[in-house]
């Protein structure tokens, strides 16, 4: 624990500090910006498979269409009706540069940073993940963000190419969406495996749910630490959280945490971890018998309403990168020259190559509009190339490091 770094310290563990609280009690989330509703792909995922591994890098390459719930987007978790969510939407994940807004870009809010926020704190508070955010804005210290300072935050995603059935998790975004009767229902930010202990991708099933489930620590992660028991029960020390969905995969599972700060994060030994309030909604909603798909998708292209949009996201290896040293290095997309294309022919658009240049290099996670508009210009300042996904850790004595470093971290599920 002591040789990594700071955020990752800080992703495996603040104690939960709440008590476990009665599912109905709990407010159900509420879904952000509009959903993009490709038909569905139908990709063979038969079997569990290594991230990385050889396969479809895109997101859907079809015609969609926006579907909007109309008016201000409504504050997370605020109560709503369950009938509202079938048009709903998810949230993703923006900007690299620090900069003005961006014309091309679809679906970012903003708010103001105080002087006592972090990152973290405001990924639990807006129900993203850490890594979502520190993405959407490159440069900004996320320990220290400085008073005032404008923070970008997703407010939607291009749906992964997936079968739209149950629940769809993308291992890069780091978010798990859930589909009924075809039709999005609505998103969550999630932790996946770490180094060593990386969530499969493949297709799989819900086979069974508990409410407050007892953790039984794997045979590794006793060798690992043999001062683990060989149960622990419900209760704020249990990993699992106050609900857990258990996978075909034998030790898999999706469930909550007593980390929040481990959202957003490579921080599990292979298990879908979600806030409180997140594995809630999706406990009660989901029943045994759901198909859950996971796949590896960084690069996702779709065709909306006034043009081509690309969202692009950090590969794992990025992600890797970011986490070990504030930065990650290019990495181009295969084939996205021509994936562009033949999503551009049938409306005959002029893909601006230089804005998915941009996307490509920048991995915000940012749906980008990438097709241009005849008479319509854009201005967009950009930070200097070696700015960009840069974190300053020089300055690792302040005194919130230092506390984060000098907590006990709980145990990894």
């Amino acid at each position: 624990m002591d040789g990594r770094p700071a955020w990752e310290q800080a992703a495996l563990g603040r104690p939960a500090t709440t008590p476990a609280a009665d599912p109905q009690s709990l407010r159900k989330p509420v879904p952000r910006g509009g959903a993009f509703l490709p038909p569905p792909a139908r990709p063979s995922m038969a079997a569990p498979a290594k991230p990385g591994a050889p396969g479809a890098e895109f997101g859907a390459l079809v015609t969609t269409r926006v579907v909007s719930t109309g008016g201000e987007r409504k504050p997370v978790m605020r109560t709503h009706a369950p009938e509202a969510l079938d048009a709903s939407v998810a949230g993703p994940q923006p900007d690299l540069p620090r900069l003005a807004m961006e014309q091309t870009w679809l679906g970012v809010d903003t708010i103001t940073a105080r002087h006592e926020d972090t990152m973290v704190d405001l990924a639990v508070q807006h129900d993203m993940g850490f890594t979502e955010i520190a993405m959407a804005n490159p440069g900004v210290d996320p320990w220290l963000p400085g008073d005032g300072t404008t923070i970008v935050l997703p407010s939607r995603h291009l749906l992964p190419d997936a079968p739209h059935k149950g629940i769809v998790i993308n291992l890069p975004e780091q978010r798990l969406y859930l589909f009924e009767r075809d039709q999005f229902v609505v998103s969550f930010p999630i932790g996946i495996g770490r180094d060593g202990f990386a969530t499969p991708i493949g297709r799989t099933r819900i086979v069974r749910k508990q409410a407050a489930p007892v953790w039984y620590p794997t045979p590794s992660a006793r060798r690992d630490d043999p001062t683990l028991p060989a149960a622990v029960a419900p209760g704020p020390d249990n990993p699992l959280g106050t609900h857990a969905l258990y996978l075909g995969w034998p030790s898999y599972l999706i469930h909550g945490t007593n980390k929040e700060y481990g959202i957003g994060r490579r921080a599990s030994r292979g298990c879908i971890r979600m806030y409180a309030n997140d594995i809630v909604f999706i406990f009660n909603r989901v029943p045994v018998g759901t198909s859950v798909t996971v796949v590896d998708q960084p690069i996702k292209i779709q065709r909306l309403a006034d043009g081509i949009y690309l969202e692009a996201d950090p590969s794992l290896a990025q992600v890797q990168q970011w986490e070990k040293a504030g930065r990650f290095k290019p990495q181009p997309a295969a084939g996205i020259a021509e994936a562009l294309r033949r999503s551009a022919a049938p409306g005959g658009e002029d893909v601006d190559w230089t804005v998915v240049d941009r996307v490509i290099a920048e991995r915000r996670g940012i749906p980008t509009r990438v097709t241009r508009i005849v008479g319509a210009t854009t201005v967009v300042a950009v930070q200097p190339a070696e700015q960009r996904h840069t974190t300053d850790t020089s300055n690792g004595a302040n005194d919130l490091v230092r506390w984060l470093r000098a907590q006990l971290f709980g145990q990894d599920d």
